[in-house]
């Protein structure tokens, strides 16, 4: 049993240590999502009056190992390409992407957990509008990609709905 921990924790010293020069990526990306799972639980709980759901901790957890698994072979991928600064800038952006839609998440629910009309309240509810709505428009590509998905949708409502009525006549 003493070997297979040596072992374990040489494999993940060496990990760590590979990682090392995005390692205050990693650790902003621990920050965000941890803040995003305690404030998420304080909305569903004090908001929603929703019980602690282990099914909600767990889809927290994966979406975590899945940020944390393309962070780390984005890296990996290209420091054997020879391309080291490429991909830290590459692992940085994919933070600020995750910083940006973490964010209007954490600010979502932090504006539904303040008392209405305060000046929190205020604050909160215009960041989030700001964050949310007018900033993506901003984005080159995102605006066009998220009216392309929900015309998509609405396409294939349509479809579903015609088709339904079809049968029914």
């Amino acid at each position: 049993m003493q070997e297979l921990r040596s072992f374990v924790v040489a494999v993940l010293t060496g990990v760590a240590a590979y990682l090392h020069p995005i390692a205050n990526n990693v650790f902003a990306l621990v920050w965000l999502l941890g803040a995003n799972f305690i404030i998420g639980l304080f909305c569903g709980m004090w908001v929603y009056h929703e019980k602690f759901s282990w099914r909600k901790m767990w889809q927290c957890f994966y979406e975590a190992i899945i940020l944390f698994g393309v962070v780390a072979f984005i890296y990996i991928i290209g420091r054997l390409q020879g391309n080291h600064e490429g991909a830290v800038q590459c692992v940085s952006m994919i933070i600020y992407a995750a910083c940006y839609f973490y964010g209007v998440r954490i600010l979502r629910n932090l504006r539904d957990m303040a008392k209405d009309g305060s000046p929190a309240d205020a604050l909160l509810g215009f960041l989030y509008h700001v964050l949310s709505l007018e900033f993506t428009k901003k984005i080159p590509y995102l605006y066009q990609y998220i009216n392309q998905k929900e015309e998509a949708t609405d396409a294939v409502d349509e479809g579903v709905t015609n088709d339904n009525n079809k049968e029914q006549q």
